[in-house]
């Protein structure tokens, strides 16, 4: 199963270079990125389990044909390399008749890899390549159906509440329960880039596989606690992810794909620029702006999401506690301190605290100690 996705769209060729590398890596195969020995038709070296040398040429050509002179030129690269035995073109596009009648004329063997069969190696390595974001549905991720919740929220809260002789679980009840579908582009993202002057590097960023969210109706990045909490979900097409439609509250992307992209290329740049001070080879001070550039940055997944937000309110006897948070069923992340954690008395929260059982009352230990009525 596939465990990201690239939108082959918003790639550029050096970012194809590189989740090919990503996907031969997945595979299995050591791989080296020719550009920092000199390229000459050689994009990346492969080399198998097996020890077996294929020079790769890669060729982001969504609407194009590769034709014989690609083949040419890397059938002269693999000849030239060190050890090299096969040779191998990988595009996003298709490649000519006059292309594949080349390959009975040459004695070393050069593969063609169009965009159905590197596809096909992509899903082995866990990587979804999807040619336009266009064709992609808006996802979300399960939750608790109804009768799970209270199971959910009972991992998550109750363990915080000392009840006695009933447990918390048989005195509250949902009886309410809201689901805010909020729209969001959730993206994983790597970058590298040194910056050096003549005194030698001053400053590296090597961020991989770095996960941002930003919110669709406004464009705002999600804050960290949210951020982290998706990072382990498991996401499935909206009709499957959420069973109690009468719930719901949908809200649209209010922004497009492309431009929240854009948000978060210049999030990215603005959290990974700094100034860096050094001293030259005359002995004087300078500084430099280390600003990442935006071709370095490669969004390794990118999906639309609707961000199930739900609100539900506890009922204790006649109290009633309000909570909101976000759940898979596995896990819960709560947007602000839940109520029923906020001591009846002293109004301040609590780790572990007390539920009445004759009022439904929470509190801290201390406070129903200090007012129990003698018998």
């Amino acid at each position: 199963m596939a465990t990201k996705r690239v939108i082959l769209s918003d790639l550029d060729g050096f970012q194809f270079e590189v989740v090919c590398a990503e996907i031969f890596s997945g595979l299995g195969y050591s791989v080296t990125n020719s550009q920092h020995v000199g390229d000459e038709g050689r994009d990346l070296i492969l080399t198998d389990p097996d020890g077996v040398i294929t020079v790769a040429e890669c060729k982001h050509w969504p609407e194009g044909t590769v034709g014989r002179p690609v083949i040419q030129k890397l059938h002269s690269a693999v000849d030239t390399w060190p050890n090299a035995q096969k040779g191998m073109v990988l595009t996003t596009g298709t490649f000519s008749r006059q292309a594949y009648g080349y390959l009975g004329k040459v004695k070393i063997p050069i593969d063609l890899i169009d965009l159905e069969r590197l596809r096909s190696l992509a899903a082995r390595a866990g990587i979804d390549l999807v040619s336009n974001s266009s064709s992609i549905p808006v996802s979300a991720y399960a939750i608790s159906d109804a009768v799970d919740l209270s199971s959910t929220i009972d991992r998550g809260l109750y363990s915080n509440l000392e009840s006695a002789p009933s447990k918390p679980s048989s005195l509250i009840d949902i009886v309410d329960r809201i689901i805010n579908l909020r729209p969001a582009l959730v993206v994983k993202f790597s970058l590298q880039q040194e910056f050096s002057t003549s005194v030698g590097l001053l400053h590296e960023i090597d961020i991989v596989d770095e996960t941002l969210m930003l919110d669709g109706h406004t464009g705002e990045i999600f804050e960290s606690p949210l951020a982290d909490f998706f990072e382990s979900v498991r996401y499935v097409p909206l009709t499957e992810a959420i069973q109690d439609q009468s719930t719901r509250q949908d809200h649209d992307f209010a922004i497009t794909r492309d431009a929240l992209l854009g948000r978060a290329v210049s999030h990215i740049i603005y959290e990974n620029s700094m100034t860096v001070n050094y001293r030259g080879r005359n002995n004087q001070s300078y500084s430099k702006e280390c600003i990442p550039s935006a071709k370095n940055i490669l969004f390794t997944d990118s999906r639309q999401i609707y961000v199930p937000e739900q609100k539900v309110v506890l009922k204790v006897f006649d109290r009633k506690y309000p909570l909101s948070f976000v759940e898979d069923g596995h896990q819960i992340q709560w947007h602000n301190s839940p109520s029923i954690t906020n001591c009846s008395i002293c109004n301040k929260d609590f780790e572990q605290g007390l539920l009445c059982n004759a009022c439904g009352a929470v509190s801290h230990p201390p406070h129903f100690l200090a007012t129990r009525v003698p018998l």
